[in-house]
């Protein structure tokens, strides 16, 4: 047994010439210190081997990115052909677009047709159309394909920033995508904002500015949904 302070442990004389006792109170009192003591010093050495695993994890934690719609929309969206097409709309990150090989719902599109009149003038007459109705508009590309047809990308004012539209024209039809650039939150709502269909609008004041038609639904929807 360790040896007791004077303090914790307080002696009681009988009488002159005896030796001194212990108290029985004061040696249970010191069993449970000790007791005390001893669970106090096995619970430090949990919480301190726990600590020591959950800084040895904290590298793996702080560096995971889980890929979340919110963060796949901070960027830009593709632009370009895809296999020589026009891209659909990823509605799961940007539901402001319109695309001609988008399937379901607002954001499927009908191609034009080209009057046999425009067939050969058809890109100019599209660059035309963007000058003289879209603000602020920038022609971005506009180029021949060599497997037939031409591609035109622009950019304009839209309702959350800056808009892109692209356009595809081959064998006396047009093919197209309307998208915002620019996937807007506001904290806490978890959906991205609406731009209330600029690229719906966008496309019919287009369409009735070149005065062309649209076919018919059958065959548009190259590919699904992203």
């Amino acid at each position: 047994m360790a040896l007791l302070s004077p303090v914790a442990m307080p002696l009681r004389l009988r009488s002159p010439g005896t030796r001194p006792e212990l108290s029985t109170k004061s040696i249970a009192v010191s069993c449970c210190w000790s007791e005390e003591s001893r669970g106090a010093r096995r619970m430090q050495a949990l919480v301190a081997l726990a600590g020591s695993i959950l800084l040895a994890a904290q590298p793996a934690w702080a560096n995971a990115d889980p890929v979340t719609p919110y963060s796949r929309a901070q960027e830009p969206p593709e632009m370009g052909l895809l296999d020589g097409r026009i891209r659909p709309c990823p509605l799961d990150i940007n539901p402001n677009c319109i695309s001609t090989s988008s399937r379901y719902g607002a954001s499927a599109a009908i191609p034009w047709t080209i009057p046999d009149k425009d067939s050969s003038t058809a890109i100019q007459k599209i660059k035309d159309a963007i000058l003289s109705t879209e603000k602020n508009p920038t022609i971005v590309e506009i180029k021949h394909l060599e497997n037939g047809g031409d591609y035109l990308l622009a950019e304009m004012d839209g309702f959350l920033g800056r808009d892109a539209i692209e356009f595809l024209v081959k064998n006396n039809t047009v093919t197209y995508r309307s998208i915002a650039k620019k996937v807007v939150y506001i904290y806490p709502l978890t959906t991205p904002l609406t731009d209330f269909g600029k690229q719906q609008s966008r496309i019919v004041s287009l369409e009735n500015r070149l005065g062309w038609t649209s076919p018919s639904f059958q065959g548009f929807g190259d590919y699904p949904e992203e």
